[in-house]
C-alpha cells in the first residue's frame, strides 16, 4: 500500500516518487495533484498514477515535462533484497532546498529503519559529495545488525571484558549466545553470571564491562616464631600486692624454667592456595618460607613436636643474638631495686654486693663474690660467700647443701651440710646438719648458738668478754626440729580426734532415742570419715616419731675441739650433757662419756686407772 510520495525534479521533467511508508493510510491522486498545484507544476499528466496507486509498489513517475525553479530536493529510502536500506536523494531546481544529513536520519525513522544501524560513515561521505556537485545519487544508508559481543582479555589473562552491542533490527544475543561466544575467546573461568543478566536486560550498547576475572592465588604466610617465655622483659615490674602496694623488690625480671619447658614455637609456612585465570589455567600460589627455630645453649627440639623448641636443662631463658638460650647459672652484678629478689631454679653468681632487705633463692648452688648486707639467701645446693656476710639481725642463710664463708656476722644459718668459715662466726645463729668449722689461724667463734651433728670446731671459741657462747653437737639440727614439729602435730591430731569423737557419740544417742533430724544423718557419716582418717595419721606421726628418736639414740656423741683456746661463758651440750666452760682452757676436746662431758685427756685418765 502507498503511502506516501515525494514530487522532485529531474532536469526538466517532474517526477513524483510513490512510497510504501508514510503518514497516509492511503496516498490519493488529489492529494499528489495538490502538491504539484503548490509547486505551480502546470501540464501534468495523471493518467497513470491512479493505476500505479492501486499496484501498492513503491515506484517513480514522470509527471511532467516542465519544471518550475524551486522544486526542492528529496529522499526517499528503499529497501534492498539483501535486507539493508537504501537511500536515494534527487537534487533541487533552482531555489529549491538541498537535502540534508539530517532529512536521511529523519527518513530512516518514519520509515521504520530507526532501530537498523545506521551506516553514518557512507551517509556523510556521499552527503558531502552531493552538497557539492548537486547531483542525484543512492547509497546505503542502514543495515540490520544482530546483537554482539567483543571479547578482550587481558595479557595476564587475569580479566575479561565485554563491549556489548545491542541488537539493530536484527536478532538479539540470548544468554547461551554471549557463553558461548565467552568460551570461543578462551573464556571459560570466573564468569560472572549477573553481568550477563544486566547486559541482556538493559539491552544497551555498553563498552568494556568486566565480565569474568581470575580466582587470584592466596600466597602462603611465612613461619612464625612466637616466644612462650617474656623474650622481651615486657611483663617485668614491681609486683603488687592485694592492698595495692608496689614491692620494688620484687620485679619478676628472672624467669625460670624446668627441663623439657617449651620456650618457642614455630608457626609452620603455608603451601598457599592456587587461584585460576579466565582461560582456566592455575595461578600458582607463593608458598611461605620457613623460619628455623631460634637453637641456642641448652635448648633442644622437642622430640614429640619439631615446632617446638624446649629447655634442655633448668635454667633462664633469654635471647642472645636471636637464639634462645637457657642459662643455667645465673651471673648477675649487685642486687639491688634494678634487680629486685631473684628466684632461679639453676646456680646463681652474684659479681657485687647484695644489698639490704632483698632474697636470693636458688635451686641450685649460689656464689657471692662481694659482701652480703642484711639479706635472705636459700639455696637448694651449697652458697658460697667470699667475703662474707654482715647479717645486721636481718640474714637468714639456709643451704641443701654446705655453707662456705669467709666470715659470717649476726645471721641464721641452716646448712643440710657444713658450715665452714675462713675467719670468724660472730653473734649468728648457726646449724649444721654435718659440722661447723672456723678454720683459719685466727678462726673464732663467740656469740649466739651454734649447732652441729657430729663436730664444732675453731682455734677460738668464746672471747675475754666472757659473751655467751652456746655450742651443741650429737644430733643432727633438722633431726630435732622434725622432731619437735611432730609433737606439735601429734598434740593438734588428738585433739581434733577427741572433739570429733566426743561430737559423733553424740549424734550417734540421738539417733539411738529418734531425736536425729533426717539432715544430720550425712554429718554422723562425715564424722566417721574423718574420725577414721585421723587415726590414720596418728599411727603415721606416732611411727615417724619412733623412728626419729631410734636415729637420734644412735646418732654419734660428737665432739667440740678449740684448737687454741675456749674461753669462759661459753656452754656446751653433747646431747643430753651439759658442761659450762668457767675458765679459760687451751687446745681441748670435748666429748660424752655417760652423762658428763669431758676433755680427751680426761677420757684417756680415766681409761687407764688415773686421777
Amino acid at each position: 500500500m502507498i503511502r506516501g510520495f515525494k514530487i522532485y525534479a529531474e532536469g526538466k521533467k517532474v517526477g513524483c516518487v510513490l512510497l510504501e511508508y508514510g503518514n497516509s493510510d492511503k496516498v490519493t491522486v488529489e492529494e499528489i495533484t495538490k502538491s504539484l498545484e503548490e509547486l505551480e507544476v502546470k501540464d501534468f499528466d495523471l493518467n497513470e498514477l491512479q493505476e500505479a496507486i492501486d499496484s501498492g509498489m513503491q515506484v517513480s513517475l514522470d509527471l511532467a515535462e516542465e519544471a518550475p525553479d524551486n522544486i526542492p530536493g528529496i529522499c526517499w529510502l528503499a529497501k534492498e533484497p539483501d535486507g539493508t536500506v537504501k537511500a536515494c536523494v534527487k537534487a533541487p531546481r533552482g531555489s529549491g532546498r538541498t537535502v540534508s544529513l539530517t532529512d536521511i536520519e529523519k527518513e530512516l525513522v518514519k520509515a521504520g529503519h530507526g532501530e537498523m544501524f545506521r551506516m553514518d560513515d557512507i551517509i556523510r561521505r556521499n552527503m558531502e559529495n552531493h552538497a557539492k556537485d548537486s547531483k542525484s545519487i543512492s547509497f546505503k544508508a542502514a543495515e540490520a545488525r544482530d546483537g554482539e559481543i567483543t571479547v578482550e582479555v587481558t595479557a595476564d589473562k587475569r580479566t575479561a571484558y565485554v563491549t556489548y552491542s545491542r541488537p539493530r533490527g536484527g536478532e538479539p544475543l540470548t544468554k547461551d549466545d554471549m557463553l558461548a561466544k565467552l568460551s570461543s575467546a578462551s573464556v571459560v573461568f570466573g564468569v560472572d553470571q549477573n553481568v550477563i543478566d544486566e547486559l541482556l536486560t538493559k539491552n544497551e550498547d555498553a563498552s568494556k564491562s568486566r565480565i569474568a576475572g581470575a580466582l587470584e592465588p592466596v600466597d602462603g604466610e611465612d613461619a612464625s616464631i612466637k616466644y612462650l617465655f617474656d623474650a622481651y622483659h615486657l611483663n617485668t615490674g614491681p609486683r603488687i600486692s592485694e592492698s595495692d602496694v608496689a614491692d620494688f623488690r620484687d620485679l619478676g625480671i628472672f624467669e625460670n624454667v624446668e627441663e623439657a619447658t617449651p620456650l618457642v614455637r614455630k608457626e609452620p609456612a603455608t603451601e598457599g592456595e592456587d587461584g585460576m585465570d579466565v582461560t582456566g589455567k592455575a595461578l600458582k600460589a607463593k608458598p611461605g618460607r620457613d623460619a628455623p627455630l631460634p637453637k641456642g645453649k641448652n635448648t633442644r627440639i622437642c622430640a614429640t613436636d619439631e615446632n617446638i623448641l624446649e629447655s634442655a636443662t633448668a635454667g633462664a631463658p633469654r635471647l642472645a643474638a636471636g637464639k634462645v638460650v637457657v642459662e643455667d647459672v645465673l651471673i648477675v652484678g649487685d642486687v639491688d631495686f634494678t634487680t629486685g629478689n631473684i628466684n632461679f631454679v639453676g646456680n646463681v653468681m652474684i659479681k657485687g654486693i647484695v644489698n639490704t632487705g632483698f632474697t636470693i633463692e636458688a635451686e641450685g648452688d649460689i656464689t657471692c663474690m662481694d659482701v652480703v648486707e642484711g639479706a635472705v639467701l636459700k639455696a637448694g645446693g651449697n652458697i658460697l660467700f667470699k667475703r662474707g656476710i654482715k647479717g645486721q639481725g636481718k640474714s637468714i642463710v639456709e643451704a641443701g647443701g654446705d655453707v662456705i664463708a669467709k666470715f659470717i656476722e649476726h645471721c641464721k644459718v641452716i646448712s643440710h651440710g657444713s658450715i665452714i668459715v675462713d675467719e670468724a662466726l660472730i653473734h649468728s645463729d648457726s646449724s649444721a646438719a654435718d659440722r661447723i668449722e672456723v678454720i683459719g689461724k685466727k678462726g673464732q667463734i663467740f656469740g649466739g648458738t651454734v649447732t652441729a651433728g657430729k663436730l664444732v670446731r675453731a682455734n677460738y671459741i668464746g672471747s675475754e668478754m666472757a659473751i655467751r657462747t652456746e655450742i651443741e653437737v650429737g644430733a643432727a639440727p633438722h633431726l630435732r626440729n622434725r622432731l619437735e614439729e611432730l609433737h606439735g602435730m601429734e598434740i593438734k591430731k588428738k585433739s581434733d580426734y577427741s572433739k570429733a569423737s566426743k561430737n559423733l557419740l553424740a549424734l550417734n544417742v540421738m539417733r539411738d532415742k529418734g531425736d536425729l533430724p533426717e539432715e544430720r544423718e550425712e554429718l554422723i557419716q562425715t564424722l566417721k570419715s574423718v574420725t577414721q582418717q585421723l587415726l590414720g595419721e596418728l599411727e603415721d606421726i606416732k611411727y615417724e616419731i619412733e623412728k626419729l628418736d631410734g636415729d637420734l639414740k644412735e646418732s654419734a656423741a660428737g665432739t667440740v675441739e678449740a684448737g687454741k683456746l675456749i674461753y669462759a661463758g661459753v656452754r656446751i651440750a653433747i646431747k643430753s650433757a651439759r658442761r659450762w666452760i668457767k675458765e679459760p682452757m687451751q687446745q681441748t676436746i670435748f666429748l660424752k662419756e655417760g652423762p658428763d662431758i669431758v676433755l680427751s685427756g680426761e677420757l684417756a685418765e680415766t681409761s687407764t686407772g688415773k686421777k
